[in-house]
């Protein structure tokens, strides 16, 4: 009788060691998967940051590309002889023509004198000018109503203070003044100007007079 508890004893304890040597088989298991896991994961981070670096170069590359494609469009489209901003070409006279021959010599290049538009354009323009210059603005078809080479009515404008006055009843054409704003003047009187023109620029010829 004794033998056979002995027995069933030892059965019971190596049931019990063949349990557990089951369950550290499965921890190890689980130790080594979530290893591995954790790897594959730190790989395909890895792998992730390397396409997103690759696809940020490759954006930067294509946007350098755009730029130096874009500046290839302005010189095309603004020869040496004309000045971009925004899109538009201006031409800086070399010599002083009174406000109707500077307008004149505009249109002979399917241009304008300068219509301007906001602050922005003629900050561009004072930063390019050394003297005054004839800018697109004139009363001359009825006093008091100020109007652009173009046919469009006076907007926004920046006129010295006290400007215009009409001195002695003969200021009916617009300067641009170094100063950043405008005066109005006799059209007679001769000074630089300016063309303006969206695309396809050519230079007007200017004579000596």
């Amino acid at each position: 009788m004794s033998s056979k508890v002995t027995k069933l004893n030892t059965s019971s304890v190596q049931g019990s060691c063949e349990v557990s040597a089951a369950s550290l088989s499965i921890n190890e298991l689980m130790t080594v998967i979530v290893t591995k896991l954790e790897m594959l994961e730190k790989q395909i981070d890895e792998k992730i940051k390397a396409m997103d670096d690759k696809v940020e170069k490759e954006i930067s590359h294509i946007q350098e590309k755009l730029n130096m494609l874009g500046n290839q469009i302005d010189i095309l489209n603004c020869p040496s002889c004309w000045q971009e901003f925004q899109g538009s070409c201006y031409y800086f006279s070399g010599n002083a023509k009174t406000w109707s021959k500077a307008r004149d010599i505009c249109i002979t290049v399917n241009s304008f004198l300068i219509v301007i538009d906001s602050k922005q354009e003629q900050d561009f323009v004072v930063s390019k000018m050394t003297l005054p210059v004839w800018i697109g603005l004139s009363d001359e078809v009825e006093e008091g109503q100020w109007r652009w080479a173009d046919g469009s009515p006076l907007g926004q404008s920046f006129w010295k203070p006290g400007e215009p006055n009409n001195f002695d009843t003969g200021e009916d054409c617009a300067i641009l003044l170094k100063e950043n704003n405008w005066n109005d003047f006799n059209c007679e009187g001769k000074f630089h100007f300016i063309c303006e023109k969206t695309v396809n620029c050519a230079q007007p010829q200017e004579r000596k007079q």
